[in-house]
């Protein structure tokens, strides 16, 4: 496989391992000279069945400025920790789907992802979503897990 891509895709959402993936990212960044383009996804789904009785548009909007909001601070994050140029993009749609169509992409040179995402839920060690691109994309892929502090053990 030939290195011709130089853009690290980085798919985040407004979960606890966000600051984790920005400085893994910002690390490979300053490494290998690229560029790192940070998505946020915006799954309309979630809100058709749980939100009846609201708006659609209006739910969207929401996590839209939630989603520009988040996306401010990691550019910042990434702009503190690496010289490397930031980009990003706030995409409505499955988010299996297009964080895989984006990390097939010529330029992409490899996706950096959580192991756990927003909807994670604690009997799974892989989310749903960060296993569909690992099977899917034509890159590498890796995943990120942030670091839990074991309890202390008493002997």
């Amino acid at each position: 496989m030939t290195t011709t891509g130089n853009v690290i895709l980085v798919p985040i959402d407004h979960s606890a391992i966000t600051s984790t993936l920005v400085t893994y990212a910002a690390k490979m960044a300053t490494a290998s000279h690229k560029t790192l383009y940070f998505i946020y996804v915006i799954d309309p789904s979630r809100y058709t069945s749980r939100f009846q009785s609201f708006d659609l548009q209006t739910q969207i909007d929401r996590e839209k400025a939630l989603a520009a909001y988040n996306l401010e601070n990691v550019v910042n994050d990434a702009h503190h920790l690496t010289q490397a140029p930031v980009i990003n993009s706030i995409i409505c749609g499955d988010p299996r789907r297009i964080i895989v169509r984006l990390s097939n992409l010529n330029n992409v040179i490899e996706t950096v992802i959580g192991a756990q995402g927003k909807d994670a839920d604690r009997y799974t060690r892989i989310g749903h979503v960060t296993r569909y691109v690992s099977s899917w994309s034509q890159h590498n892929v890796t995943i990120v897990k942030a670091h839990q502090p074991q309890p202390h053990r008493a002997p």
